[in-house]
């Protein structure tokens, strides 16, 4: 295997961790949403049963309720607060051009590996992914075929009346080893809205396809 070869490889594991660490941050913020969520049912029964002791409540009994009351006020909005931070709105943005990032990455992996992009999508079509996240997408392609010599097509299509982007890679064999690229790959693409898939060739062999929706 060559240094340049290695290099790819090594750039991409740094991609992977800092993918699994932010994967990590959002099971994290996933989890203390749901609790939180848990906590302001609580919140509101117990608003709920005060209201309801506070109409039969003797005068010493109403006031300790109506501080019971006031605190569960503030610990809904408390809570409410945490719940907008934990689970914060989705926002679809436009990613990076296709081409000119994935023309850049073709270049930057000739060191090591050859790759034929055969573009039949518009160079300015986007997706949801950056251009740090579309080389790491190629990348990630070239290196999981195992050879120095890869060809990538890359076509529109519509689904469902929606623009989507494929990138897809035929090999004359299905590649040996444990396909360690294609973990964060299949993680990247889920979480820009798309997907991976691999089926048999028409004449044997693999071929590997990531969808990812156009955002016009």
């Amino acid at each position: 295997m060559t240094n340049d070869r290695l290099a790819l490889i090594a750039r991409q594991r740094l991609f992977d961790w800092q993918l699994a660490r932010d994967q990590q941050s959002r099971t994290a913020a996933g989890l203390v949403a749901h609790r939180t969520h848990d906590l302001l049912g609580f919140v509101q029964i117990v608003r709920l049963v005060s209201d309801h002791l506070l109409k039969s409540a003797d005068a010493m009994s109403q006031e300790f309720i109506g501080d019971m009351l006031l605190s569960a006020d503030k610990a809904q909005v408390e809570l409410r607060d945490m719940l907008e931070l934990a689970r914060p709105p989705v926002v679809v943005e436009r990613g990076a051009p296709l081409g000119p990032v994935l023309a850049a990455t073709r270049a930057s992996l000739a060191p090591a590996i050859e790759l034929a992009l055969d573009m039949q999508a518009p160079d300015d079509a986007c997706t949801r992914c950056t251009a740090l996240e579309l080389d790491y997408v190629l990348t990630a392609i070239a290196l999981d075929a195992g050879t120095n010599s890869v060809a990538v097509v890359v076509r529109a299509r519509t689904v469902d009346g929606q623009p989507w982007i494929e990138l897809i890679r035929g090999t004359a064999f299905e590649p040996a080893g444990d396909r360690a690229d294609l973990i964060g790959l299949e993680a990247l693409a889920e979480r820009r809205g798309g997907e991976l898939s691999r089926s048999e060739g028409r004449g044997g062999g693999e071929e590997l396809v990531v969808a990812l929706p156009v955002v016009t």
